[in-house]
Parts: C-alpha cells; sequence; structure tokens
C-alpha cells in the first residue's frame, strides 16, 4: 500500500503521545538538538529538479501526516520517500491491515472487487463485518492524513491528493451504500485524521527538516526521529514545570512572609 499525494512495531497509541507545546526558543532548540542526535547537522536540503521549495516543503508535510497518522493508529510504516517517482510526488509504504492483502503494492479497487461482494446487504445482520468496517476506517484515516496535515500546518486548503481520495472513495464504497454516503464517509474519516494530528502539530514540524535532509526513510528510522524529537520535548517541558515550580514556591515564601509580618 502507498500512500501518495504531493519499522518498529509499538503497542497501540503510544508512539505519538500528546506533548506539552513549548515555548518558541525551546522549540527550535529542541529540533537543533535532535538534529544533531541524528548526525543531520550542516546537512544541506536539496529540491529535486523543477521543484520549489515550498512545494518541497508542502510534500514533506504531506507524507509526514500519512506516517504519523499510521503509527497513531498502532500501524507500522516500511518506509517514505519525498523524492519524486512515475506518478507520485512522495510515498509512503505500509502494508495493508486486512490480512488477505499484505503487498503494498495492491490497490484499493482490488480491495473493494474482492471484499464489496461479501458484506452484509441491508436488513441483515452487520456484525460479522464490524472487523473489516473498523479496518476500512482506520485505513481512510491513513489515507487522509497527508491532507490533515497540510491543512494543520499550512492552515489552509490542502493539495488535492486525488490517489489518496479515489482510494479511499473504492475503500468507502465497501461500506456504503450511495455516493452522498461515501463522500460523507471520507470527509469523517479526514476530520479524524485532523483531529488526531491536531495534537502533535510540533512534532510535525520537527520531522520536516528531517525528511527533507534524507529524503528517503525506513520505518524503524522515522521511528527513531520521532523517539528523539519527543525525548527532547519531553525535557523541555519537564524544565518549564520545574521553573514554573520554582516560580510557585519563591511567590508562597514571599506570601508567608507577607503573613507573618501582619501578625
Amino acid at each position: 500500500m502507498t500512500y501518495e499525494g504531493s519499522s518498529v512495531e509499538r503497542p497501540r497509541g503510544t508512539v505519538c503521545p500528546p506533548v506539552q507545546r513549548p515555548p518558541r526558543r525551546s522549540f527550535l532548540d529542541d529540533v537543533a538538538a535532535a538534529l544533531r542526535d541524528l548526525g543531520l547537522v550542516n546537512q544541506p536540503i536539496k529540491c529535486p529538479f523543477g521543484r520549489s521549495f515550498n512545494r518541497d516543503f508542502r510534500c514533506a508535510i504531506h507524507e509526514i501526516g500519512h506516517a504519523l497518522t499510521i503509527r497513531i493508529l498502532g500501524d507500522k510504516i516500511d518506509g517514505v520517500t519525498i523524492d519524486p517517482g512515475p506518478g507520485y510526488e512522495g510515498q509512503v509504504w505500509a502494508p495493508w491491515t486486512f490480512k488477505a492483502f499484505t503487498r503494498g503494492d495492491v490497490d484499493a479497487a482490488q480491495i473493494r472487487a474482492v471484499l464489496e461482494p461479501q458484506m452484509p446487504q441491508a436488513g441483515e445482520d452487520q456484525g460479522p463485518a464490524a472487523d473489516v468496517t473498523l479496518k476500512i476506517t482506520n485505513q481512510i484515516i491513513q489515507f487522509m492524513g497527508g491532507r490533515a496535515a497540510e491543512k494543520l500546518a499550512l492552515r489552509g486548503k490542502s493539495s488535492a491528493a486525488p490517489d489518496d481520495y479515489r482510494q479511499s472513495r473504492e475503500l468507502a464504497a465497501i461500506v456504503c451504500k450511495s455516493p452522498k454516503s461515501v463522500e460523507r464517509f471520507v470527509q469523517f474519516c479526514e476530520q479524524q485524521a485532523e483531529d488526531l494530528l491536531r495534537p502533535h502539530i510540533d512534532l510535525i514540524f520537527a520531522l520536516i527538516p528531517v525528511l527533507r535532509i534524507r529524503r528517503t526513510m525506513t520505518g524503524i528510522e522515522v521511528d527513531e526521529a520521532i523517539a528523539i524529537i519527543l525525548a527532547h520535548f519531553d525535557r523541555s517541558a519537564e524544565r518549564e514545570r520545574r521553573r514554573d515550580w520554582d516560580i510557585r514556591m519563591k511567590s508562597a515564601e514571599i506570601f508567608r512572609g507577607q503573613c507573618i509580618s501582619h501578625e
């Protein structure tokens, strides 16, 4: 499965815990420290021939959105690239969540052709298909992660990402019965992706220079970069917490002294 637009197994929901948004200077210091730990200091950022800086920046955000959404949902990725290839600007490689389709080169239309005839019809018990419906929902959320990241990071309209949108519609048609319900289901999943990524906006921005320098990363390298960046964020948050605690303690001592002097 590839996410086109512009690994290490871990327990579900533990890859990218929400972090307290650090002050601007602290954030830049954390990113610089993470780049040092990753050995990326003084490394040039080179855009592919014919691609502008802004376009390359947007492509990095898009693919990071896919990668983070996949990891937040507890699935693994095999790799990510922002170097263009035939028919794509960037890609994230990941296995399908459906056990019968473990190859990454399977298209959503092929999955629809197999699963749609097996789904319960109107009036039939939908329980046996609940697991398939959940997997389809998560898969579409992952497809919409790139567009959602662009909306959050760029605060505007996302790129079209036609292949992401096409494959999302193909999967949605497995559980939806009309074109209107397909559209609304895909919109719901896109909003879910945006909600999942919103607490991690700082992580998205911190990963941009990492991906733009390396251009292509394996799933293990992505997890390593996430772990290092979050470790620096956590240390900054702890320093800020202790600084705030010291201020509170000093204020309490001043208040105590004032109370004693008035007795």
